[in-house]
């Protein structure tokens, strides 16, 4: 109705300091003249002090942001490197980066073996049972970072690279959001952590900073226990140079044979080799 209709508007931009609109004041009135030069300018002084307002919050919020996972990194970084288990910790890791960035789907693989270039998932939480799938770095998103041996970010599905994550072939299908981060050793990618969601614009810098620290710690950890691990199949029965039993490793495994002759029963012949002798053999 006519007595309804707006006669006096007045409305001023929120600009923050970059020269950036985050909004707009306004205010109306059904009389008419009723906003003075006065009045501007006190909703004028209003909006800058409001702009104001809302950049300390976000000021505040990225220190508190900042904090927290400074705090969790350090408490996430002190657990993995007293697990001397390389599954636990990928499933710590797992556990740790659902925590910090919601979305539909997480993988962690490792490299199959040091010759070739194919992964496997070992671990992950998606709404595909990809468990157990091997990629080679030639295809998809993740294949990119294995290649590139440095993160990507992945922001919607118009990316140069195709938005396949793994191969073309995979149940996964396509997907618009993806987060894919390097696991590094000595210069070479023993792993990949991958995060996906069929949404656009999922993640941002910050997850890619938070995840690269974490990937770092991550890294570590497998490599300091897989060489523990080699340290201890490396027993004082073999020699750390060749790989093969000592003498008395040897003395060991022939202790065993022998027995194992005896029970069955069966014969059992030793050949002594001079090894000088047989060099002196080769060389002629």
């Amino acid at each position: 109705s006519k007595s309804e209709t707006i006669k006096s508007f007045f409305a001023v931009p929120i600009i923050n300091k970059e020269g950036i609109l985050e909004g707009v004041i306004s205010i109306d009135s059904k009389r008419n003249f009723v906003f003075s030069n006065k009045e501007q300018k006190l909703l004028q002084l209003f909006a800058k002090q409001f702009s104001d307002l809302i950049n300390n919050l976000k000021i505040k919020n990225f220190v508190d942001t900042e904090t927290s996972d400074i705090d969790f990194l350090y408490g996430f970084c002190e657990k993995i490197t007293t697990i001397d288990d390389v599954d636990s910790i990928l499933q710590i890791t797992l556990d740790s980066i659902k925590k910090l960035v919601e979305c539909d789907s997480y993988f962690i693989s490792l490299k199959t073996n040091e010759e070739d270039n194919e992964f496997r998932i070992v671990a992950s939480d998606c709404r595909k049972d990809l468990q157990g799938l091997a990629y080679s770095d030639q295809y998809g998103l993740a294949g990119r970072v294995g290649e590139e041996k440095r993160p990507f970010l992945l922001g919607n599905r118009k990316g140069d690279f195709g938005s396949y994550v793994f191969t073309a072939s995979e149940s996964l299908g396509r997907v618009r959001s993806f987060l894919g981060i390097p696991l590094m050793s000595y210069e070479e990618v023993i792993g990949l952590i991958c995060l996906v969601d069929n949404d656009e614009e999922m993640f941002n810098y910050r997850d890619q900073q938070v995840l690269s620290i974490m990937a770092n710690g991550v890294s570590l950890a497998i490599s300091n226990t897989k060489a523990q691990t080699k340290i201890n199949q490396l027993s004082t029965d073999i020699d750390g140079l060749t790989g093969l039993r000592n003498f008395t490793g040897f003395n060991k495994y022939i202790e065993i044979l022998i027995q194992a002759i005896k029970r069955k029963r069966r014969p059992l012949s030793l050949m002594i080799v001079d090894i000088d002798k047989f060099s002196e053999i080769n060389d002629t």
